[in-house]
C-alpha cells in the first residue's frame, strides 16, 4: 500500500498540473427562427429581448423572426424591437 501512494501522487498532480493550460471551449452559436405570436399580451417583446441578448454574448444566431398571427401592429412591433437593438 505504501508502495502506490508515491505513484498515484504523482499522477494525480501530473494529471492537475495539465489541466490547468487547457483553455475551455467555447460553444458554436445556436441558430434560431423565432416565431412569435405578438399581439397585445407582450411576453413575447421580453422573449424576442433575452434571445437579441444572448445574440449579443455568442450564444445564438438568429436566422429570422416571424409572426404567427394576424395582428396588425405584430410585424411593425417586431421591426421595432430589431431596430432597437441594431439588428435589421
Amino acid at each position: 500500500m505504501k508502495r502506490l501512494i508515491f505513484p498515484l501522487l504523482a499522477l494525480f498532480v501530473i494529471n492537475l498540473l495539465g489541466s490547468c493550460d487547457q483553455k475551455p471551449q467555447t460553444p458554436k452559436p445556436v441558430s434560431v427562427i423565432f416565431d412569435t405570436d405578438m399581439a397585445p399580451d407582450y411576453d413575447d417583446v421580453g422573449a424576442l429581448a433575452m434571445l437579441h441578448a444572448m445574440a449579443d454574448n455568442g450564444e445564438t444566431r438568429i436566422l429570422a423572426t416571424l409572426s404567427s398571427n394576424m395582428y396588425v401592429n405584430a410585424v411593425p412591433g417586431i421591426e421595432l424591437n430589431n431596430i432597437y437593438v441594431n439588428r435589421g
